[in-house]
């Protein structure tokens, strides 16, 4: 009887973790960009990781933990001579009530103008060569490998830089967050330069995990 019961509770709680698999969604794209081109990300909500690779394409994958995210949102590829765009638009721009969480996984030539726009999450870039503007409205961002002009810009977290060699024309995270100390080289300046610390490490919040959307 006990061992009916362990099996019972085992088949119980594996049709249980099945379910909340299957209660999520997965869309996976792969656009032609060729190096050089650019790569724009404008999102209402969601994390984002873009990385650069040695060959074409962009490969897009977006995971929410939701299995109606795309009757919710209204989702975009959009491929153009030299250049490849995504948007995530939320189709009831007053439902704010229901929530969860989604990101963005990209990988484009290394060689690859990215501008990369979120409502919600944190953005994390790396090992890419080319101009770079970055912006959230709620999250950290993390740039490493970087050679280009970097404008990156967030209302809720703080900004790491590693290894950023170019111009740095905007760096605005929020007042009273952190910008972390980090190696960047800049042809503005005659020799390796750091950023400091805008705020002591008390008042520095911790890096929040991937946003949620509505």
């Amino acid at each position: 009887m006990k061992k009916l019961s362990i099996l019972l509770l085992a088949a119980l709680l594996a049709s249980t973790f099945a379910t909340l698999a299957a209660a999520r969604s997965h869309i996976e794209k792969t656009l032609k960009l060729e190096p050089n081109g650019r790569f724009a990300l404008e999102s209402d909500v969601g994390s984002v990781t873009l990385t650069g690779k040695s060959s074409s394409g962009a490969h897009v994958v977006i995971d929410a933990d939701r299995e109606d995210f795309e009757s919710r949102y209204t989702i975009n590829f959009e491929e153009n001579a030299g250049s490849v765009s995504v948007t995530v638009r939320r189709k009831d721009r007053f439902s704010w009530n229901e929530h969860g969480s989604v990101h963005f996984e990209i990988e484009v030539p290394s060689q690859t103008q990215t501008d990369v726009r979120t409502g919600g999450g944190s953005v994390t870039l790396s090992n890419l060569r080319g101009e770079s503007e970055l912006k959230t409205s709620g999250g950290s961002i993390d740039v490493s490998g970087l050679n280009g002009k970097l404008d990156a810009r967030t209302s809720g977290g703080s900004i790491h830089l590693r290894e950023v060699t170019g111009i740095r024309e905007r760096i605005r995270p929020e007042a009273g967050l952190r910008l972390t100390p980090s190696t960047v080289r800049s042809p503005r300046t005659p020799a390796a330069g750091r950023f400091t610390s805008i705020a002591s490490p008390a008042m520095s919040r911790p890096k929040p995990p991937a946003a949620p959307f509505t």
